[in-house]
């Protein structure tokens, strides 16, 4: 499609107009959210020190994670453990973890 000077500029005018008119062409604000955001820190079982699983807790805890990924090797042998820990920490006495 060719275009000379006049139509150029006619086609230039028309376009703008349309988008200043153009309701779609307003600012849209967003709502602001029901409750502000929160940051839930968790972590492989792995990556925290300590030696047994209520060391390692307790520094979680200290640090403020939330949650924590037990590791996969040989846990039938660590239920018990585990699930001691999260009655523990359920019953809010986090701090007892360490006595596991």
């Amino acid at each position: 499609m060719k275009l000379n000077r006049r139509e150029f500029l006619t086609v230039s005018a028309v376009t703008g107009l349309v988008g200043a008119v153009a309701p779609s062409a307003r600012a849209y604000t967003l709502p602001d959210p029901p409750e502000k955001a929160r940051l839930r820190l968790s972590c492989q079982e792995g990556v925290a020190p300590g030696k047994t699983l209520g060391e390692k807790l307790d520094f979680l805890e200290g640090l403020g994670f939330e949650g924590i990924e037990p590791s996969g090797s040989g846990i039938t042998k660590r239920v018990e453990e585990l699930q001691k820990a999260a009655i523990l920490i359920l019953a809010g006495l986090g701090g007892l973890v360490s006595t596991l």
